[in-house]
């Protein structure tokens, strides 16, 4: 049989084997938004969600339907997930907070929102192409659209088409989403809104004063809730969670920690958990105190229905098969600074997940003076993981990695300046690239400001 005939045979055959894809008909979401001008303001500074459009969401029902017609053959890349979690890397690298999703009731709105408006079409068979085409639309709380940004990517499909090249065209569409981020008008139009507010708001921020925001401090009780599970009723056992949490209550008191609850093993159920925060806690609580709650144990991340992840804190009787009914949601760590009564709450996990709104990069350097003042009167709700999901905890003289850097930061070595204590924004910075380094990439832990513009601190003297 000739050559090109038998290409032609190939060619019907596969056809007949994976099925042809029907691609979607997309709208122009960015026309249907477009509106006048508006102002700008520094990406660092601002909070962003993400929601779907209706053409992301057919174009995640388009890539499923096309990883089901390949009936067992490779599907390397063809995951919606891989779509939206390339976009909020980016995002995160970027912007101070990034959430994904419509926001819960009550939830304090951001700054922004993006649209993530995504066409794409997965080929079907040999020499047909893949296509990606992202599209962000930002929009402020007005619902004005303040940008656009767009990265395509193409890829071709192979011949034979047993494997497929689809993560190709996605990896493209990602990175020139970054560079046209980077390009972007936004920040240089958000910049301006900051600028344009009212001059009331600096001059109140440069009339406090760092002194008087410390001694305010120190007149606040600090209290902790310390949480380590070697023995698991339902989840594989642990080896050095219990003695990184001994170590981590050992040391509080010398940071002026005066009321320190401590749970262990089976005293960790999720009931005593939240008795001991909601119960036992809340009722000392005053405005201006503080509440630090360091977590040695399991975390795990639950993929959602319609994209995304979700965290969880298994307690010793949580069953992680059914996380949803016995595990703490990462959600209830952002409630809880609207629950309880302190300024300021710090949660430390010495486990690697995801599955949470993971935000700001961490500042390198001393805040100044103004901005400490106003950190320390704003109240806030952040969080550090040792990890990201899929990572394994490193261990170090009997310790984890992330617990054995983080009593060596909260020892004097974060507070690089010397002025006698370290914020939260200031640990994370040190700790994290250590952490980084020292498990030779294996570990990347993650910091994030869940609510709030405050900054936990921690006197070390």
């Amino acid at each position: 049989m000739p050559r090109t005939a038998r290409l032609l045979w190939v060619a019907i055959l596969t056809v007949v084997v994976t099925g042809c894809v029907a691609t979607p008909e997309y709208r122009d979401t960015l026309s249907a938004l477009q509106t006048s001008a508006v102002k700008p303001g520094p990406l660092a500074s601002q909070t962003v969600r993400v929601v779907l459009s209706e053409n992301t969401n057919l174009a995640f029902a388009h890539i499923h339907e096309a990883r089901g017609l390949r009936m067992g053959m490779a599907t390397e890349g063809m995951d919606p997930r891989r779509v939206l979690d390339g976009v909020t890397d980016e995002l995160r690298k970027r912007f101070k907070a990034v959430a994904v999703g419509p926001a819960n009731p009550g939830e304090r709105r951001t700054d922004l929102t993006m649209i993530l408006d995504a066409k794409i079409v997965v080929g079907s068979i040999s020499f047909q192409t893949n296509r990606v085409e992202l599209t962000g639309i930002f929009r402020d709380e007005a619902e004005e659209v303040l940008d656009a940004v767009t990265g395509k990517g193409e890829s071709m499909v192979p011949y034979p088409n047993m494997f497929s090249t689809f993560g190709k065209a996605l990896d493209a569409a990602h990175v020139e989403f970054a560079k046209a981020l980077d390009a972007a008008k936004l920040p240089t139009v958000v910049a301006s809104r900051i600028a344009a507010r009212p001059a009331l708001a600096s001059a109140t921020r440069s009339s406090r004063t760092p002194g008087d925001a410390l001694a305010r401090l120190r007149a606040g009780t600090s209290w902790a809730l310390v949480i380590g599970i070697n023995r698991y009723d339902r989840a594989p056992h642990l080896n050095y969670a219990v003695n990184d949490a001994k170590s981590v209550a050992a040391a509080l008191p010398k940071l002026g920690f005066s009321g320190v609850k401590t749970l262990y093993d089976d005293e960790a159920t999720k009931a005593e958990i939240e008795r001991a925060i909601y119960g036992e806690l809340k009722a000392k609580m005053k405005p201006d105190d503080r509440l630090f709650v360091f977590f040695a144990g399991h975390g795990i991340s639950v993929t959602l229905p319609r994209g995304g992840e979700e965290g969880y804190l298994l307690p010793v009787d949580g069953d992680p098969d059914r996380p949803e009914l016995s595990a703490i949601p990462m959600d209830e760590v952002k409630k809880m600074g609207r629950r309880v009564n302190a300024r300021h709450i710090f949660v430390a996990i010495d486990s690697c997940f995801s599955g949470f709104a993971i935000t700001r990069s961490a500042g390198d350097g001393p805040p100044s003076d103004a901005d400490l003042a106003a950190a320390l009167e704003e109240p806030v709700v952040q969080v550090m993981t040792a990890g990201r999901k899929g990572q394994q905890a490193a261990e170090e003289g009997g310790h984890g990695l992330f617990t054995r850097r983080l009593l060596e930061g909260l020892g004097g070595l974060a507070d690089r300046d010397g002025r006698g204590f370290v914020t939260v924004t200031q640990l994370a910075a040190w700790l994290g690239p250590r952490v980084t380094r020292d498990s030779e990439g294996r570990q990347s832990p993650q910091y994030s400001a869940l609510d709030g513009e405050g900054d936990f601190v921690f006197l070390l003297k």
